[in-house]
């Protein structure tokens, strides 16, 4: 009887609990969690550090922050869900060129991306763009979907559980399994009609800040030229949350057509991060051939010395950035150099501190704890790992190193 019961529950929730409305156009849609601002928000606060380490961490550039989230602000000034969303811009110091934003309004853009992007109408598009995934709850309902897929199993579950007398609930442990199921949020794929409703999001902002939707649409060529120079990789794949085709184009053309044309252009204050961006441009592609290098070679082979010159000739280029530095660490611990390491993480850490931005490269204090833990200097290595899980907090090798360091604390 217990079984009949819970598969009378498990129907109802596929057939009451997944009726939600999207909190912009007023639309039902399928899906198996109501989500409230507040889930959205420490959903997206849970994430955000996980994310911005996969991605490098933030650029070490108040200035640039500052510059294009007030543009981010502007933008969120207009938007129907500006109670209930914490806009907050990340500057993520990697060449992969992306933008996404996570639940709650958490948004962000590459340094790969936005130095290609000189005029402020394709920004603001590609924020207002992201930011629309975020008011329709557009990973929400991926996140449903991707749930969704796995239910065919769910009543099986339930059988189980009634033939076998268990007292746990699965039903309730599948709710559980859709809340914590993603753990790349950014990695969520969205639908073609998701895709355009965020699209229309973008225009609407980029219309009403003032500037011409029209401009909008050199956002295209620029991925055309990026999937070029990417060896002939198709958009899908370069860019696999941002599909790009001529139907998308062809849309896009006809939400602009007949509507108001602004004539606002780029500020010198946006202008000047994207040159700054483009004269760092060079010495980035040196880190980045050396990291190349690196992954195709052993320490003490003649490529993993190449490798080395070259991070150390990007750092000559640009010594004030600190990304260099944690990548000429990592090296030198890989090449056993600790001395050498420990300078320049050590510097890596003073530059993101000096810069004013907040976080950093999880990479610092994790080598750093590494080089303490071979020091002998066990609190110190605990201090130092215990910061780069607040950095990281899904990083896996940082809690085996805790256990390691522990264990060699009390002899166990």
């Amino acid at each position: 009887m217990r079984t009949v019961f819970s598969l009378l529950g498990f129907a109802t929730l596929l057939a009451v609990g997944a009726c939600v409305t999207d909190p912009v156009t007023g639309d039902s849609h399928f899906s198996l969690v109501d989500w409230t601002p507040e889930e959205e928000l420490a959903l997206g606060r849970e994430e955000a550090p996980n994310v911005e380490s996969e991605y490098d961490g933030p650029l070490a550039d108040l200035e640039a922050h500052e510059a294009l989230g007030k543009i981010v602000g502007e933008i969120m000034a207009h938007s129907p869900r500006r109670g209930d969303l914490e806009p907050r811009l990340r500057i993520l110091n990697s060449s992969i060129p992306n933008a996404f934003a996570l639940p709650g309004g958490f948004v962000y853009i590459t340094r790969g991306l936005l130095q290609e992007l000189e005029d402020e109408a394709s920004f603001v598009f590609v924020m207002g763009h992201e930011l629309g995934h975020v008011e329709h709850q557009h990973s929400m309902r991926s996140m449903s979907r991707n749930a969704i897929s796995a239910l065919p199993m769910a009543p099986l579950r339930l059988i189980a559980t009634g033939i076998f007398g268990r007292e746990e609930t699965p039903l309730i442990d599948l709710a559980g399994g859709v809340l914590s199921a993603p753990s790349r949020i950014v990695g969520l794929q969205f639908d073609r009609d998701e895709e355009l409703e965020a699209d229309l999001r973008g225009l609407a902002y980029a219309r009403t800040l003032g500037f011409d939707p029209n401009d909008c649409l050199a956002l295209f060529d620029v991925y055309a030229r990026l999937g070029a120079s990417a060896g002939g990789a198709s958009l899908a794949t370069l860019f696999s949350t941002h599909p790009s085709d001529e139907r998308r184009i062809a849309e896009l053309r006809a939400a602009i057509a007949g509507g108001s044309v602004g004539d606002r252009t780029s500020s010198p204050e946006y202008q000047a991060v994207v040159r700054a961006l483009s004269e760092r441009k060079g010495a980035f592609e040196t880190h980045d051939r050396a990291l190349e290098r690196a992954a195709a070679a052993n320490p003490g082979e003649p490529a993993f010395e190449e490798a080395v010159a070259l991070v150390e000739r990007a750092i000559e280029e640009d010594p004030e950035e600190p990304l260099f530095r944690v990548t000429a660490g990592e090296f030198h611990v890989m090449q056993e150099r600790f001395d050498d390491a420990r300078r320049q993480l050590t510097a890596a850490f003073e530059l993101y501190e000096s810069s004013g931005v907040g976080g950093g490269h999880w990479k610092v204090p994790l080598y750093l704890g590494v080089l303490d833990a071979l020091d002998g200097d066990a609190e110190g290595a605990i201090e130092q790992l215990e910061a780069a899980k607040v950095l990281y907090p899904r990083q896996p090798i940082i809690d085996q190193l805790l256990v390691a360091v522990r264990e060699g604390t009390t002899g166990s």
